[in-house]
């Protein structure tokens, strides 16, 4: 049975980015509570692996993350002495 609404759960994620144009984040988690709900975690228990999983994720590739929204927030120069974004 699991494996149905694990089947259920990853179809309404790609039907909501695609055709419903929610936001992947926000449908990543409406399938996520889905299937802690479905494979009968309970509400609070469902929300609380969610939260885990975020934190161990972030402990893992946080600096990571930091370090590549520093980069990405630099302005690059487009020819050398020259920056495209104060033109």
């Amino acid at each position: 049975m699991i494996v149905l609404h694990t089947a259920i759960a990853k179809s309404a994620i790609v039907l909501l980015i695609l055709v419903v144009r929610i936001d992947p984040v926000i449908a990543l988690v409406i399938g996520t509570i889905y299937l802690g709900l479905a494979a009968g975690l309970g509400f609070e228990d469902t929300i609380g692996t969610i939260a885990q999983g975020f934190g161990d994720i972030m402990v893992e590739v946080g600096l990571l993350i930091g370090f590549g929204v520093l980069l990405g927030s630099r302005p690059w120069p487009s020819a050398p002495g020259r920056c495209s974004r104060y033109r």
